[in-house]
């Protein structure tokens, strides 16, 4: 028999593997169009938001090649047959077919109009939620779901604190991806190598550019993204940059405009930048050159520093300050914050 609509619902907290066979084998029924209703309500613990949960639903409809519509409800249902008059109302018709991955409802509830569909894999949602970073459960996750869970972990400081190598290296211990400071060669890409075609502009090219390539970045990451830098290191680069300039008595009337312009702008970024972790390093190790960057005295990278660090409280960012004195005990202690406080384990 054919029928017009399936229906498949479920709170779809962490949307993994067995939600994805279900969707799938739903498909392969006679239906036109599948019904997807998500139960939601403020007492629901969400891992991703109902947006993000929508894209990654439509990236495996999508995929599957089958008609879909999304519909969010904010009761659970006590029977089956509820169910199937909400998406009756939903659909305008009663041609429906139901679904579900629940054997106990199976010969209790719709005669020939009730599939069990069982999935191949056994997975505990709950055990899932207990801990979705721990490594086995994590691969059950859909991949479509992945990036919406993934954490960003910031690694933050002045010059030679061992950001950069410390992304690296946790990104291959953690086999994922790391995104590397795009202002760290900006200057060769878009300038030449030009410090002094720099305007304020540029800031928040970097700042944009920079969350631009961590979203793509993230598409690829497993549990978690990590970032060599944020935009309020970048707006810390502009009041330097606009202090050199006044040193140098260089502030017009237009240099000033486009300077507010590029504050306001960056500092939007910085309200509404998402993180999950940053680690703060102090600039209490041996300077290393790398031919891009040049040696600073402790005097300016304490003073560097200690601007960061007070923009991060100006923006209420939680931050972990990483102050040992060799890369070795640093990497160590970010290491264990990592297993004790993102992922615990």
């Amino acid at each position: 028999m054919n029928y017009k609509v399936g229906a498949i619902s479920g709170k779809f907290r962490l949307l993994h593997k067995a939600h994805k066979e279900l969707m799938t084998r739903a498909t392969l029924e006679n239906i036109e169009e599948l019904y997807i209703v998500v139960i939601d309500s403020p007492s629901i613990k969400r891992y991703s938001s109902l947006a993000e949960l929508r894209i990654a639903i439509g990236n495996i409809m999508t995929d599957i090649d089958m008609k879909y519509t999304i519909v969010i409800s904010d009761k659970e249902f006590d029977s089956v047959q509820e169910l199937e008059q909400f998406v009756i109302d939903k659909a305008g018709h009663n041609n429906i077919l139901m679904f579900d991955s629940k054997d106990k409802h199976q010969n209790v509830l719709l005669d020939n109009k009730f599939i069990t569909c069982s999935a191949s894999i056994n997975i505990s949602s709950s055990q899932i939620e207990a801990n979705p970073y721990r490594i086995d459960n994590y691969e059950n996750i859909a991949k479509e779901f992945m990036p919406y869970i993934n954490k960003k972990v910031i690694l933050s400081g002045t010059e030679s604190t061992g950001k950069t190598q410390f992304c690296k290296k946790l990104s291959n211990i953690y086999n994922t991806t790391y995104s590397p400071e795009v202002g760290r060669f900006y200057a060769e890409n878009e300038l030449g190598f030009d410090d002094e075609a720099y305007t304020p502009k540029d800031f928040v090219f970097i700042a944009m550019e920079q969350m631009k390539q961590d979203k793509l970045l993230n598409m690829e990451a497993k549990r978690c993204l990590f970032v060599d830098t944020d935009p309020f290191v970048t707006l810390r680069f502009l009041y330097s940059y606009y202090e050199e300039y006044a040193e140098r008595g260089l502030i017009t009337p237009e240099f000033e405009k486009e300077y507010e312009d590029a504050i306001t702008m960056l500092d939007t970024l910085c309200k509404t930048y998402k993180y999950d972790y940053v680690f703060l390093l102090t600039p209490d190790v041996p300077y290393v050159e790398d031919g891009i960057r040049w040696k600073q005295s402790q005097d300016v990278l304490n003073a560097r520093f200690n601007e960061l660090k007070e923009i991060y409280d100006k923006y209420s960012v939680e931050y972990h300050v990483i102050d040992k004195n060799s890369y070795l005990e640093r990497f160590t202690e970010i290491e264990l914050q990592l297993k004790d406080n993102l992922f615990h384990i």
